[in-house]
C-alpha cells in the first residue's frame, strides 16, 4: 500500500513541477544609472503591461536593484522580486540591499523562480549595461558587475544545467558575440543578443513584446517579437532624422560547438607570426563595435572579419567557417552592410588592463 501511495505522490510532483503554466519570463533588472540617471528602469517596467499579456499561461517575475534611485515603485534600499499580475507588478519577496552584479543575488534569483514558478519553458531575460565579452549587469550601489566566468558558474549550478532555457534575451549592449554564446549554449536554446551600442529612450518600449506571446510559440517566435518590437521603435525614430544602428540576431545555440570548431580551425590555419604586420592593418579597418563609448571591448564581426583576413587562410576553411555562422544565426536584423549576427573579442585599441580582463575571461 505504502509503494502504491509513494508512487502515487511521486506522479504528482511530477506533473505539478510542468505546473498549470506554459513559460515563466524572468527579468533581471539591474537599474544602475540607466535608471537613477535616465529613467530607462521605470521606461521599461512600465512597458510591461498586465492586462495585455496572456498570464493565464505565462508567468512573469522580476527582480530590482542596483540603482541608487528609482522612479516609480520600486525601492532602492532593497532588492525586490516581483510578479506581473493583471494589475501589475506585486512585490513577492524583499531582500537585503546586496549587489546585483554579485554571481551570488543571480543564483538566488534563478533558484526563487524556478521553485515558485512551475512552469514547462523558461526564458531569461537580462536587463542592463554589458560590457563586450568581458561581462554585463553593472551594479551602481556596489561598482560590482557579472564577468562572463561568474555567469557560466552560476547557470552551471542552477536548475537550468539539466533543465535549457528555452530562451535568453540579452537587453544589453555589446553582448551579441561567440563567448556569450559559448557560455549559454550549455544553458539555452536560443540567444537574442545585439553586437552594438543598443539605444535606449522612453519611446523604445522592447519589452513591450511579451503582449505578443502566443502559447505556442517557441523560443524563436519569440526572440523575433522582441526583435520586431525593437525595430518598431527605432524605425519611428530613424523616419524622424535620428539614423539610429540596430544589431539584434537570433542565434541556434545548438550549432555553436560546430562553430567554434570551425573557428578554432580558421585561425589555427593562419600563419599569425609572418603575416602579423598585415593582419593588424586588415583589423583595424574593420567596425569596432561600442568604439564611439569606449575603446575597450574590441569586438568586432565575425564573418566581416574572415572577409578582412581572406588574403591569409585557406579558401575552404574560410568558406566552412562562413556556412557555420549562417547556420547558426538564423536572424539577423542589423541596420548595416557589416553586421552579420556574430562578433568576436580581437583586441587592438584596448589597454593593457581591459586587454588583461578579456584574457583572464577565456
Amino acid at each position: 500500500m505504502s509503494d502504491v501511495i509513494s508512487s502515487a505522490v511521486i506522479g504528482y510532483l511530477i506533473l505539478n513541477r510542468s505546473g498549470q503554466k506554459n513559460r515563466t519570463f524572468m527579468i533581471y533588472m539591474v537599474g544602475s544609472d540607466l535608471e537613477s540617471k535616465s529613467k530607462q528602469g521605470t521606461y521599461s517596467i512600465s512597458d510591461i503591461v498586465g492586462e495585455n499579456i496572456d498570464l493565464d499561461n505565462n508567468n512573469v517575475v522580476l527582480i530590482t536593484g542596483g540603482a541608487s534611485k528609482w522612479h516609480n515603485f520600486v525601492e532602492a534600499d532593497e532588492i525586490g522580486i516581483y510578479e506581473l499580475t493583471y494589475n501589475g507588478f506585486k512585490k513577492k519577496k524583499s531582500l537585503p540591499l546586496e549587489s546585483m552584479g554579485s554571481s551570488d543575488t543571480l543564483e538566488t534569483f534563478l533558484k526563487y523562480s524556478y521553485d515558485n514558478y512551475p512552469s514547462k519553458k523558461y526564458d531569461m531575460i537580462f536587463w542592463n549595461h554589458g560590457f563586450g565579452s568581458i561581462g554585463l549587469e553593472h551594479d551602481e550601489i556596489s561598482d560590482d558587475f557579472i564577468s562572463i566566468v561568474e555567469l557560466n558558474e552560476v547557470f552551471a549550478a542552477s536548475p537550468f544545467k539539466d533543465n535549457k532555457l528555452e530562451l535568453v534575451i540579452f537587453n544589453n549592449c555589446l553582448a551579441g558575440n561567440v563567448h556569450f554564446a559559448s557560455v549559454m549554449k550549455n544553458y539555452a536554446e536560443y540567444m537574442v543578443a545585439s553586437e552594438e551600442v543598443m539605444y535606449v529612450g522612453a519611446v523604445i518600449d522592447r519589452l513591450n513584446f511579451l503582449s505578443d506571446v502566443d502559447k505556442n510559440d517557441n523560443g524563436y517566435d519569440i526572440g523575433l517579437a522582441y526583435i520586431n518590437k525593437s525595430d518598431e521603435s527605432i524605425n519611428k525614430l530613424n523616419r524622424l532624422g535620428k539614423n539610429l544602428d540596430s544589431t539584434l540576431s537570433i542565434i541556434d545555440l545548438s550549432k555553436v560547438d560546430e562553430l567554434e570548431e570551425n573557428i578554432n580551425n580558421y585561425f589555427g590555419s593562419i600563419d599569425l607570426d609572418n603575416n602579423y604586420r598585415l593582419i593588424s592593418i586588415a583589423r583595424r579597418k574593420t567596425h569596432t563595435y561600442g568604439k564611439e563609448d569606449n575603446n575597450a571591448y574590441d569586438t568586432v564581426d565575425l564573418y566581416e572579419l574572415t572577409e578582412s583576413l581572406k588574403l591569409f587562410s585557406d579558401k575552404d576553411i574560410t568558406e566552412s567557417l562562413q556556412d557555420s555562422l549562417k547556420e547558426t544565426v538564423k536572424y539577423n536584423s542589423a541596420y548595416n552592410e557589416y553586421s552579420n549576427g556574430l562578433a568576436i573579442y580581437f583586441p587592438y585599441y584596448g589597454n593593457t588592463e581591459y586587454i588583461t580582463s578579456h584574457l583572464y575571461a577565456f
